[in-house]
Parts: C-alpha cells; sequence; structure tokens
C-alpha cells in the first residue's frame, strides 16, 4: 500500500552563497523545508520572489565565470521552483488520495520531474570555469541524484509503489552531502559564500 505520509519531503540547502557586485548571490536546489510539512507556510516559489538573487554582476569576475554563474543562478532557481511544486501537489495528494489515479495531477508531477533531468542536462553542457571545477563537480552529483529520484518517483507514482517513492525521497536528502561538498569547494570562497 501507498504510505501518504509526505511521500516526498526536501530539505532545504543552499548551494555556495556567491557574492556578485557586492551582493550575495544563492541558489537553492532544494524548497523551504517547512513547506512540506507546514500549509501556512509561505514560500519564495509562490510569489517568484527571491530576495536572496541578484543580478549584478562582479566586476572582477571573468566573462566566462559571470556567464556561468548566471547559468547556475538560473538553474537553481528553476529547480527550487520545481521542488516546490512537486512538495505543493505531493501535499494535495496526501489530503486527497485518489489524485494518484487523476492524469491532470500524474501529468503535473511527470512535468516537474522531467524538469529536474532538463536541468541537469543542462548542467552537464555547462563547462565550468577552472576555478569552478570542483563546485561543478558536487553540483552535477546533486543533480544527478535528483534525476534518478525523478525516475524513482515516477515509477512510485505508474505503479503504486511506496517503496521506490521512499528511496526517492531518500536521493533528494542524499543531495544535501553534494551540496555541503559543493559549498567547501575551494574556489567557493573566492566568491565570498
Amino acid at each position: 500500500m501507498l504510505d501518504h505520509r509526505n511521500p516526498i519531503h526536501v530539505d532545504a540547502e543552499p548551494v555556495p552563497h556567491l557574492r556578485q557586485g557586492g551582493r550575495q548571490r544563492s541558489g537553492t536546489l532544494s524548497a523551504e523545508s517547512n513547506a512540506a510539512t507546514d500549509p501556512d507556510a509561505s514560500s519564495n516559489a509562490n510569489t517568484g520572489a527571491d530576495p536572496h538573487t541578484s543580478t549584478d554582476t562582479n566586476p572582477s569576475a571573468h566573462p566566462e565565470e559571470q556567464r556561468y554563474l548566471t547559468a547556475i543562478q538560473d538553474q537553481t532557481q528553476r529547480m527550487r521552483y520545481s521542488l516546490q511544486r512537486v512538495q505543493d501537489l505531493t501535499k494535495r495528494m496526501q489530503k486527497e488520495p485518489g489524485l494518484l489515479f487523476d492524469n491532470q495531477w500524474r501529468i503535473k508531477v511527470a512535468v516537474e520531474l522531467a524538469t529536474w533531468k532538463q536541468i541537469r542536462d543542462e548542467a552537464r553542457a555547462l563547462t565550468p570555469p577552472p576555478r569552478l571545477a570542483s563546485f561543478h563537480a558536487f553540483y552535477l552529483d546533486a543533480l544527478e541524484k535528483f534525476a534518478e529520484a525523478a525516475d524513482d518517483f515516477a515509477y512510485g507514482i505508474d505503479h503504486l509503489n511506496a517503496e521506490r517513492i521512499r528511496a526517492a525521497t531518500d536521493k533528494i536528502r542524499q543531495t544535501n552531502q553534494s551540496l555541503e561538498q559543493a559549498r567547501a569547494a575551494p574556489a567557493v570562497e573566492a566568491y565570498g559564500r
């Protein structure tokens, strides 16, 4: 039987804080942790606002680094919003278990899971600047875990397999280790964590 108790819950873990033009930039690969459990929690995903992001450029950053950082910021913002939408959809399903059989709900989930894989593919296509190569390796590792989780989550929904949904949730939580390693990457220090 499918376990309807919060099948997906993602802890918030930001990717490295990168200073750009004196302001702090932060991308987050996961949604706010309390959004899945607190129905009254507000989320920037709902408003589209992110107080930690800035489009300022760092005059000391090489153009190659600036392009890379801009791409990472876009990816992490899209990933965070997608994770929030999946949490919202699963929270709704917990209240209405019959949604597992609703094609509209399933399509909405499938679109978000495909987004995770698309972002992973975009990140694979990036060539990181040399100073950010170690960060990029950990970042890709996190996105690979999200893509694997997407497969498990989709399979779990399609086959009403609670074990695969739990596996997806576990993989999402494992991203925290990769994100911590990304934050600890030496080049991140150069951008003022």
